[in-house]
């Protein structure tokens, strides 16, 4: 159940984030389409009269573009959507291949206790105290740890 809820809320993010990309993307266009249609005589007010108009009404402005079959809305749209599939198959691929296994461990890593670094020879077990006394030594003289 858990898990189901991490998918969903998931989906729900990156769907959130394809909206309000798209929402600025179509803004960028209107600016630049305004630019385009008064070139010489273009000023800030119009361009931010375009942009708000579009801003307001973002599903009528994508109507107007499809009917008039506007290439930079239509292959810009299609761009951003195709990128946001892209990278989130990128992103679960990239997971996929870093699973962790049983052990809660990656590759041939493991956890061990004292009894078992004991047993296989491969460590000593000394008290803190004894270490301490032991790496002080070292310093002293002058051998780096």
């Amino acid at each position: 159940m858990e898990k189901s809820k991490s998918i969903g809320r998931k989906i729900l993010i990156n769907l959130v984030t394809l909206v309000i990309l798209l929402y600025l993307f179509l803004i960028f266009i209107t600016m630049i389409m305004a630019v385009l249609e008064y070139k010489i005589n273009v000023t800030g007010d119009i361009v931010i009269e375009k942009a708000l108009s579009t801003a307001a009404h973002p599903v009528k402005f994508i109507a107007d573009a499809i009917a008039e079959k506007n290439p930079l809305v239509i292959l810009g749209g299609c761009f951003i959507v195709g990128y946001s599939v892209y990278f989130q198959l990128k992103r679960l691929a990239k997971r996929s291949a870093w699973q962790v296994d049983d052990s809660k461990t990656h590759g041939s890593a493991r956890w061990e206790n004292k009894k078992a670094l004991l047993h296989s020879g491969s460590g000593k077990l000394i008290k803190q105290e004894q270490f301490h006394r032991e790496w002080l030594a070292t310093l002293e003289k002058g051998e780096l740890p």
